[in-house]
């Protein structure tokens, strides 16, 4: 019994503790790197010598001239701004970082459509027939039964 209990602790210990650790941890690179500056003692250093805090230069407040705009494609960290006519955007049901993108409105649409289309397919059809074949088969006779006892209404209708 212990060592069922020791099994499931280390399972949880590497289930969910380190993945929740290994989130927090901060990300290898600065912003001063991502945009090609040195960071030295959390000051962004620019190519003529001059110097600014890290958090001013990711919030556009120092360093404006160096702080570059981010191009069509190329993924939007925490402080970053997409060049002009571009927006971060991340298509529905993806997980990461977005990217900076030209979208219109019928893009998002036609890729919110897709999405939930596919996501009420994959429920119905995956989990459901698979799952729990009674409850997805119940359903469809009910829905026939629905089908028969409306058009019997709409004949009766026509009838008198």
């Amino acid at each position: 019994m212990k060592k069922v209990n020791i099994i499931i602790i280390i399972l949880i210990t590497f289930g969910v503790v380190l993945p929740v650790i290994a989130a927090i941890q901060p990300s290898s690179f600065s912003v001063c790197e991502r945009r090609g500056h040195e960071l030295e003692n959390e000051h962004c250093i620019f190519p003529d010598g001059s110097k600014c805090l890290e958090e001013d230069f990711i919030e556009w407040t120092c360093g404006v001239e160096y702080n570059k705009c981010i191009e069509e494609g190329e993924l939007v960290w925490t402080g970053d701004k997409c060049c002009e006519g571009l927006q971060r955007y991340m298509n529905p049901g993806v997980t990461g970082h977005p990217k900076c993108m030209n979208v219109t409105f019928i893009y998002k649409m036609s890729k919110q459509i897709k999405y939930r289309w596919w996501e009420f397919n994959h429920i119905l059809f995956d989990d459901l027939m698979k799952d729990r074949p009674i409850i997805f088969w119940t359903g469809v006779i009910l829905i026939i039964i629905v089908i028969y006892f409306i058009i019997r209404f709409i004949k009766k209708k026509r009838n008198k």
